[in-house]
């Protein structure tokens, strides 16, 4: 069974990092196989909230999104035509990696 940390974090009060949880867990007679961090490769990047959407001067097929990342505002040039203020999208900020 896999299970996320942060899913359990809702359920108990859970203060250990993954791999000290599965070892107190292993230890309690509760086997775990692996740990996976779903996070690794993606450095610097956030969940943003969109607060504003404006067609691109330019480009008729690109939108100009505001997006709020919990440090300021920044902005994003998206040719995803489904978005709308108040939706939250990944924000890969400067410097960021990915996989």
């Amino acid at each position: 069974m896999k299970v996320s940390l942060e899913w359990l974090r809702e359920l108990v009060d859970v203060d250990q990092s993954a791999e000290e949880l599965a070892e107190t867990l292993t230890r309690g007679g509760i086997e775990v196989e692996e740990v996976v961090n779903l996070n690794k490769g993606f450095e610097k990047v956030v969940i943003g909230e969109i607060v504003s959407i404006t067609k691109h001067p330019d480009a008729d097929r690109l939108l100009v999104c505001a997006v709020n990342v919990g440090q300021g505002v920044i902005t994003i040039v998206t040719a995803a035509q489904n978005l709308q203020v108040g939706d939250r999208v990944p924000a890969a900020l400067v410097g960021s990696t990915l996989p």
